[in-house]
Formats: structure tokens, C-alpha cells, sequence
């Protein structure tokens, strides 16, 4: 700044003019590059708890897989002798533990993608509070 006292005033303006383009580029990549961190910490966030939900079920879906194995191969052992399955399914459990496990693997079931994308949606809070002034100031 001192400088800018030896240049004549066209220049010393221009020179100003440059300096202030320049802190604007470089703040508003700093907004940026903010928005970017605050984007990855959501995503990661959200598959953070997509593993942890997962992991905290893993027990009851590794139990429902092993119950249905077992109902499955009582199932094909009755088709192929003829009997009736339902009798096939009641041998493994009775009815009723079979249609509770039913809505339990149903509870337990993630997106058919499993993906933890729907878990973004929960952020939308976040989003909310500075994204109107964020988009206002790159216009």
C-alpha cells in the first residue's frame, strides 16, 4: 500500500481496482472450498450412520438369514415330496413367530440400493440455515 503512493492515480486506481477483483476471487473460493468440507462431513455423516445402523442390526439380519434358510429348505423339501408347505413352514416354527419374523426382516430391510444417500436428507437443517445467503452471495 505505501507503493501505491509512488504510481500516478490512474494507475494507483487500477492497481487498487486489481487488488480488490483479486481478494473477491480469492474469498469466494474460500466460501467455496467451505462448502465443500461442510458437504463431505454431511455425506460422510450419513454413512457413518448407514454402517453404524447396519452393524447395530447385523445380529438380527444374520438370524433372519439363517431362520429363512432353514424355512427355505424345509419349503423345497416339501415340494419335493409332495407335502403341504405350510405344515413345512410350522415344522422350522409356529405361524405366528413366522409372521412376526416377517415384520421384523421387514423393519430390518434397507433400501433396496443400499445406500446411505437417503441419510443426506436429515442434513437438510443444516443446508437450510446458510444456503439462501450462500447462493446469494456467488450471484
Amino acid at each position: 500500500p505505501a507503493d501505491l503512493a509512488k504510481f500516478e492515480v490512474q494507475r494507483r486506481y487500477a492497481t487498487l481496482v486489481a487488488l480488490a477483483i483479486e481478494g473477491m476471487a480469492t474469498v469466494t473460493d474460500e466460501i467455496i472450498d467451505l462448502h465443500d468440507r461442510i458437504i463431505g462431513k454431511l455425506f460422510n455423516a450419513a454413512k457413518n450412520k448407514h454402517q453404524q445402523q447396519f452393524q447395530a442390526s447385523g445380529k438380527a439380519i444374520n438370524d433372519k438369514v439363517r431362520m429363512y434358510g432353514r424355512i427355505g429348505q424345509a419349503l423345497i423339501e416339501a415340494k419335493q415330496s409332495g407335502s403341504d408347505p405350510f405344515a413345512a413352514i410350522e415344522a422350522v416354527m409356529p405361524w405366528d413367530t413366522f409372521a412376526a419374523s416377517v415384520t421384523e426382516a421387514q423393519t430390518l430391510a434397507r433400501p433396496a440400493d443400499f445406500d446411505f444417500l437417503h441419510h443426506i436428507g436429515e442434513s437438510y437443517a443444516t443446508l437450510r440455515r446458510y444456503a439462501p445467503q450462500f447462493l446469494g452471495v456467488l450471484k
